[in-house]
């Protein structure tokens, strides 16, 4: 019954990828990089093991976001496909240990390469790019979720909570606790 329950869920997560990449590719969204985007979601849901996992990472709530980003964000159509990828690993993989080395090495690429494409392509190095989407998030879940602090940066794999903080702050101007009774997003 449980993996009667858990094929249930991973059946209707690749309905939703598979209906926001043909509504992504009708907004105008590069039918390639709409595809590359729902393979990577159907591979992703495909290596969640429980029910429990799925709803703890969000996934329905993250593809439906990745998606509306990506239609949103017509930057990701300057981009070359490579950092689009790139784009895209960060986006699905922001739950987990993301080091330029591991990226770089997914990729099959040098981790100076891949360093130096990223910024020249997005005028950003890789790894503020994973800071400010690590703490994108970290808003997103502050805002929708009753998880604590403490549980939200380690979810988002920081090293621990002072540095959790001290990077909210510096990337947002505000701590997590004065954004969260401010609640601006």
């Amino acid at each position: 019954m449980k993996n009667n329950r858990l094929r249930h869920e991973k059946n209707m997560l690749i309905i939703i990828a598979t209906l926001c990449t043909r509504e992504a590719i009708q907004a105008g969204v590069n039918d390639k990089k709409a595809y590359l985007l729902s393979d990577q979601w159907i591979n992703t849901i495909e290596k969640h093991t429980s029910v429990e996992n799925i709803i703890n990472q969000n996934v329905r709530l993250n593809i439906l976001l990745n998606f509306t980003s990506l239609v949103k964000t017509k930057k990701y159509s300057k981009l070359s496909h490579l950092i689009f990828e790139v784009h895209t690993y960060i986006q699905i993989h922001i739950y987990e240990n993301l080091f330029i080395v591991k990226i770089a090495k997914q990729f099959k690429y040098s981790q100076n390469y891949l360093s130096t494409r990223f910024k020249k392509e997005t005028n950003e190095t890789l790894k503020q790019y994973i800071i400010k989407t690590k703490i994108t998030e970290a808003k997103r879940l502050l805002l929708s979720t009753q998880l604590s602090l403490m549980d939200i940066s380690t979810l988002l794999n920081f090293k621990d909570y002072t540095h959790f903080s001290h990077t909210f702050k510096r990337i947002t101007g505000t701590s997590p606790k004065q954004f969260i009774s401010t609640k601006k997003y």
